[in-house]
């Protein structure tokens, strides 16, 4: 059932209510785009990516998706495009890594929108209906935003069908803090209740100028 998204609040105040307001601003700024709208907002950084090889074959099915991103690389150029759409209520996430020696950048895209209570579901891909989701509980720590999976399912439409994916993939823990009112840090780690930890990346981000300076 589709939770009723409030617009002209971002997913992020949905989700953390009275606690939206003690988020760091920096932070704040990145989650704060409204629901149903023109906003958009874009940052540029680096990160660097890690997975161990033998972890591949768990991680390259959910890439058929559209992610993660599968690099064993330290600062990576990466810039991140982050937009609402007036006729869906979903915060809309664009990532482009910039490789050095390959001609076109690697792109990671996903949608998030509000699942009720203080959580979200990130949908990996291009649609935000249909995909393999990302159930996520949201919490803020002494200003920082802390994403922790509760559940992975399959998003045909209006149908969600859970999957096992804290047994196959881990789980999934993201921290973004600010570092200084120009800068964000970013960390992702995916943790296997067997082989430990999977995936992991992580970053600093400022502000892009305004187009045309």
């Amino acid at each position: 059932m589709e939770q009723n998204t409030k617009t002209g609040m971002s997913i992020f105040e949905q989700a953390l209510g009275k606690d939206w307001q003690n988020v760091a601003p920096m932070v704040r700024k990145h989650y704060g785009l409204r629901s149903k709208s023109n906003d958009e907002i874009e940052l540029q950084g680096t990160m660097s990516v890690y997975y161990p090889l033998a972890a591949f074959l768990l991680l390259a099915p959910a890439r058929l998706f559209g992610g993660p991103v599968l690099l064993r690389e330290d600062n990576i150029p990466v810039r991140v495009k982050n937009s609402s759409q007036p006729q869906n209520k979903a915060m809309h996430w664009h990532r482009s890594f910039k490789i050095p020696g390959r001609t076109r950048p690697i792109i990671f895209k996903s949608s998030m929108e509000y699942a009720g209570g203080n959580e979200i579901i990130e949908t990996i891909g291009t649609n935000p209906r249909f995909g393999m989701g990302i159930k996520m509980a949201i919490r803020q720590e002494q200003g920082a935003i802390i994403y922790e999976s509760t559940d992975y399912l399959l998003k045909l439409g209006a149908l969600r069908l859970p999957l096992p994916g804290h047994m196959l993939l881990g789980r999934a823990w993201v921290e973004e803090k600010e570092i200084d009112n120009q800068h964000i840090a970013l960390k992702f780690t995916i943790k296997h209740p067997l082989w430990g930890r999977i995936y992991a990346y992580s970053g600093t981000f400022s502000l892009c100028p305004p187009r045309g300076d």
